[in-house]
């Protein structure tokens, strides 16, 4: 028998064609699921890229083999041990029996290098995102999106381990210029410390590039279609947001101190 077509500006329909209302709204199911997945790989993200931008003036000294207090470059690093470990910049005599108290200038002609080496803990983060961004699709291939976003945590949460062995071993944050003692007991663990240091920065970017990956699916599969857009958004805003918080709690007077600083990677 023939089929009877309805014509709707210009656009021919059968007569048994359902119209679908297109206004699906947030729910709270969705709303749980998309801050789960976002506060666990974006913002962590985020916080990794946007924390040593702050303490790198920290680190700098740290990986040379210099973690004490008073030894700081110049500029906000040197204000902050000035401020909250009386570090005497002006009278050279007054503290600095051992040498551990400035830190001690670059030559001219090693100091390209030097730069490089300051940054390895950076290109280690860039490295493992890297890594982690070309090899994201085969782990929700074979494991499936929600499985991929846990080994990405997993990842994350083994480099906050060896984070917090690295500060424990590598420990030389007493007050004012150390004595032999000190300086003999800190720089035994040195240059395993700074390894660790090096392997958390890899696997937090291996984490971060497979965030980029695995969680962008993840959000596309389980929003709507005509909310598809916006819910993927929330990955880059809480980039952002991990950014601006690994900034704010970098700063001096909360946890960018010596004694503190090296735990915002742990986040």
């Amino acid at each position: 028998m023939p089929v009877r077509l309805l014509t709707i500006s210009s656009i021919i329909f059968p007569e048994h064609f359902r119209f679908v209302s297109n206004h699906q709204k947030w729910t709270s199911t969705l709303i749980w699921s998309t801050l789960v997945v976002t506060f666990s790989t974006s913002f962590v993200m985020g916080v990794n890229i946007g924390g040593p931008n702050v303490y790198n003036a920290f680190i700098v000294p740290w990986t040379r083999g210099y973690p004490f207090p008073c030894q700081k470059d110049i500029g906000v690093a040197q204000w902050v041990a000035y401020v909250w470990w009386n570090c005497n910049y002006d009278n050279v005599s007054y503290m600095n029996k051992t040498g551990y108290y400035y830190l001690p200038e670059v030559p001219t002609n090693r100091e390209p290098i030097q730069r490089l080496i300051d940054s390895v803990h950076t290109i280690c983060f860039v490295l493992g995102g890297t890594i982690g961004g070309f090899t994201g699709q085969y782990w929700y291939t074979f494991l499936t999106r929600r499985n991929a976003i846990f080994v990405s945590m997993i990842f994350q949460v083994v480099a906050s381990i060896l984070m917090i062995i690295t500060l424990e071993i590598y420990y030389g944050y007493t007050d004012g210029d150390p004595d032999l003692l000190t300086i003999v007991r800190t720089l035994g663990n040195k240059n395993v410390a700074i390894a660790l240091l090096y392997i958390s920065r890899f696997l937090s970017g291996w984490s971060a590039g497979m965030c980029c990956v695995v969680s962008t699916i993840y959000l596309t599969d389980i929003s709507p279609r005509p909310m598809r857009g916006k819910i993927v958004t929330f990955h880059q805003l809480f980039i952002v947001i991990g950014l601006l918080v690994g900034q704010i709690v970098g700063l001096p007077w909360l946890l960018g101190r010596h004694k503190r600083v090296l735990i915002l990677i742990i986040v």
